[in-house]
């Protein structure tokens, strides 16, 4: 007794590995975007993290200062202190993370100037209340030029923030369709398998001796 597929059963079998093949790659090319859209996403959390905590230390900065020129007790420092220590290393983790975004750099290089900016002035701030008491400070101070520096550091973060929640909201809509299109592919896949297996047992009836 020989066998012989027919002719509609060799097609079958054709379409079924073409698919099947398809379905792989396919499958495999959205499991490879999904991981990469979610390390995006991951990415742009942690530029936010680090962009509210280098404004944090600098607001944090600001009270110490303050709380220093106005009661003249140096345990306000140790505040001060720890805050210059930490800032530089957060500004240069954030500008890290957005090392690949041209327009992003350009506004962080811009925040970090003003940031250091106003970091300078309050040590001259913490020098004179030390040196010269608090009425040289006063002088100083009221020029209004740090509160300037503080409103344009805030204005500044918000714009690199609210650029960042935009792509944030893109990255997560493409995260959301390659999820979409791996699991359509792994049905697909499903799909066909029910299909060779269900399907080429009937289409065998044809096989002829």
């Amino acid at each position: 007794m020989s066998l012989k597929l027919s002719k509609p059963l060799v097609i079958l079998f054709i379409q079924g590995l073409l698919l099947t093949s398809l379905s792989g790659v396919a499958a495999f090319y959205g499991i490879n975007r999904t991981i990469s859209s979610q390390s995006e996403v991951n990415k742009t959390y942690t530029i936010l993290s680090k962009l509210k905590e280098a404004i944090l230390l600098t607001t944090q900065a600001e009270s110490y200062v303050r709380g220093y020129v106005i009661t003249g007790s140096e345990t306000y420092l140790e505040g001060f202190d720890e805050a210059q220590r930490e800032l530089p290393v957060t500004l240069t983790l954030l500008e890290g993370f957005v090392n690949e975004d041209s327009s992003q750099i350009d506004s962080l290089k811009t925040l970090k100037d003003l940031i250091y900016t106003r970091m300078d002035r309050l040590v001259v701030a913490r020098d004179l209340r030390k040196e010269k008491g608090f009425q040289a400070t006063y002088d100083y101070i009221k020029t209004q030029k740090g509160r300037k520096l503080a409103e344009e550091i805030k204005a500044l973060s918000t714009s690199i923030e609210l650029r960042e929640l935009e792509d944030l909201n893109s990255k997560y809509q493409q995260f959301l369709i390659y999820i979409s299109i791996t699991y359509a592919t792994i049905i697909g896949f499903l799909i066909v398998g029910f299909i060779l297996i269900v399907v080429s047992p009937k289409a065998l009836k044809e096989v002829r001796s």
